[in-house]
C-alpha cells in the first residue's frame, strides 16, 4: 500500500497494489476490527487505481498503531492469496 502524504488532518488515502479490490479489502478489514472506506465509493466512475480513505481522527496512537497492524495483515494474506510472496516467506529466502 503506499500512502498519500498526511501534513494534516483527519484522514488520507492508501493506493492498493498487486491489483488489490478496495471493497473487498475493506470487508476482510472489517471483519479485523478495522474500518476502512474503499475510495470507489466517491467516484461516479471507475477509478484509475483501488484505494482506501483512512481515517484516524478519534483514535490514540495505540489504536491507530493496532489497525496498521490488523490492515498489514489483511493485505499480506490477500496478496499471498493471489500468489505474491509472503514477508516471511521473502524473509526466509533471505536467510538461505
Amino acid at each position: 500500500m503506499e500512502i498519500s502524504g498526511v501534513e494534516a488532518g483527519l484522514q488520507t488515502a492508501g493506493w492498493l497494489q498487486g491489483g488489490l479490490d478496495a471493497e473487498s479489502i475493506a470487508a476482510a478489514a472489517a471483519m479485523r476490527g478495522v474500518e476502512v472506506t474503499p475510495l470507489g465509493r466517491y467516484s461516479h466512475g471507475r477509478m484509475a487505481r483501488e484505494g482506501l480513505q483512512l481515517g484516524f481522527a478519534a483514535m490514540d496512537a495505540k489504536e491507530i498503531r493496532r489497525g496498521v497492524r490488523e490492515l498489514g495483515i489483511t493485505l499480506e494474506r490477500a496478496l499471498t492469496l493471489k500468489g505474491f510472496e509472503s514477508s516471511a516467506q521473502v524473509l526466509a529466502r533471505r536467510t538461505v
